[in-house]
């Protein structure tokens, strides 16, 4: 779901958030960002080669909200 309306202006906030075998810190960083009054944001979730469930912790975080994106390096 996306809360910006159609045509909306890029989001005025980007946040990036580097995460190494943190995943149990996410969803706490996610709700967050969710809680601010301000809903034009983006967040970027960079998975910097985590061995724990990090990675399926973010996607699962990003399912159904387009602000948030998970990019994965090794």
């Amino acid at each position: 779901m996306n809360p910006l309306p159609a045509g909306a202006p890029a989001p005025r906030v980007s946040v990036i958030i580097p995460c190494r075998n943190y995943g149990h810190y996410l969803p706490d960083a996610v709700a967050s960002l969710r809680a601010q009054t301000m809903p034009s944001w983006e967040c970027v979730v960079v998975d910097d080669g985590s061995t724990d469930d990090s990675a399926e912790v973010a996607a699962r975080l990003a399912f159904g909200d387009s602000r948030l994106r998970l990019i994965r390096q090794p």
